[in-house]
């Protein structure tokens, strides 16, 4: 914890006013309900959440698979260990809560905690004396892989959707009310085609800084065919858009392997979100900060060496950019292109970083029903 606490830059970015503390508590609170299969209030955490702060929406289809897993993995449980002495015939059981006698397991399955894989059955079906036939329930591991993808989409996932969904529409249909058209271009829409041509630490400043003066005249530009005029209007931020393709490929990609295991796959989607980002300042750090003491106890990394040894590298470049950012800055010195080269070799710092949190980690899947 004194990784958040006591960081640096978390507190220097919390004397600006910013309000990234409130946000990475509502992201920790979904995290730790959604473990307590509190469906509900996890749901309220995360519309809000979203609401106060566009990125936790990457964070959407990992929790959706991740709740989904949850229930499915729960139903199988309570198929194969729950003895029937429970609610009676039309009695329904609580989301996710086991109020029947169990049988505890006798192994623990070796199942992959990585991959958007088949549903697997989370108990060994390999026991030679099963205490009762497999129900109908456990059936559900058998089919195709769309099929079995189809199962996802279920009461635990399709309710988690709809609440976060549901609370997000509420609180930011209520401001719209208030303060209409202005509220949705300056909180929402203006991130999708801005363009921040100040020097920041993402690995497209540069370009962004070269290429502004001709967008703006574009953006002037009248022609006397409106054709034209809606072409220039709608493709001069084209390059804008694309930025964000490696970025949502690479999401999606983690998304789908990491989403079992769910603090490193927060943690990850984070930083990868932050690493290719086209505008990158130094709050967008501490996004992905609160997340990583809860992914250090399940790493091998070697903290007193590795650990040392990524932290300089990290901090030496940041080091060197912000020295050519005051040379800029303050002493109005033409240092772009320093800055920008600084700026691809804080980019690969980041990407060995990422390759070797994902070769370290004792990955653990979260969504196991575990029997107390």
């Amino acid at each position: 914890m004194s990784l958040w606490l006591f960081n640096p830059f978390v507190i220097n970015v919390s004397t600006r006013g910013n309000n990234e503390s409130f946000v990475s508590l509502l992201i920790l609170a979904t995290a730790y309900f959604v473990l307590k299969d509190r469906i509900f209030l996890s749901s309220i955490c995360y519309g809000l959440a979203v609401h106060m702060r566009m990125y936790p929406i990457i964070y959407a289809i990992p929790l959706f698979f991740f709740v989904g897993r949850r229930y499915l993995n729960q139903k199988i449980y309570d198929a194969r260990y729950v003895r029937p002495t429970g609610p009676g015939p039309g009695k329904s059981r609580p989301l996710f809560k086991t109020v029947n006698k169990v049988r505890k397991p006798k192994k623990n399955p070796k199942i992959p905690p990585v991959g958007l894989v088949p549903v697997l059955d989370p108990i060994d079906s390999s026991d030679p004396n099963p205490k009762e036939e497999p129900r109908e329930e456990e059936n559900i591991v058998q089919g195709s892989f769309f099929y079995q993808l189809y199962l996802y989409v279920n009461p635990g996932s399709i309710g988690f959707a709809l609440i976060s969904f549901g609370t997000f529409i509420l609180i930011t249909g209520g401001f719209y009310y208030v303060y209409g058209d202005e509220f949705l271009q300056e909180t929402y829409f203006h991130h999708i085609t801005r363009q921040d041509n100040r020097h920041n630490f993402s690995v497209y400043f540069y370009h962004i800084y070269l290429t502004t003066s001709s967008k703006i005249g574009l953006q002037l530009q009248q022609t006397e065919n409106q054709t034209i005029d809606w072409l220039f209007y709608y493709f001069r931020n084209l390059d804008s858009l694309l930025m964000f393709v490696p970025q949502a490929i690479l999401l999606l990609i983690l998304s789908a392997w990491f989403y079992r295991s769910l603090f490193f796959s927060m943690f990850i989607l984070t930083f990868i979100f932050v690493m290719l980002n086209k505008v990158c300042t130094m709050q967008y750090h501490s996004w992905y900060f609160s997340l990583l003491p809860l992914i250090l106890p399940e790493s091998k990394i070697q903290l007193l060496t590795e650990g040392v040894f990524m932290a300089f590298m990290w901090i030496a470049v940041q080091a060197g950019w912000l020295y050519f950012a005051y040379c800029l800055e303050f002493l109005g010195q033409n240092t772009f292109f320093e800055i920008w080269i600084l700026g691809i070799l804080y980019f690969e710092v980041n990407v060995l970083i990422v390759v070797k949190f994902v070769k370290t980690q004792n990955f653990v899947d979260h969504t196991r029903i575990v029997h107390n």
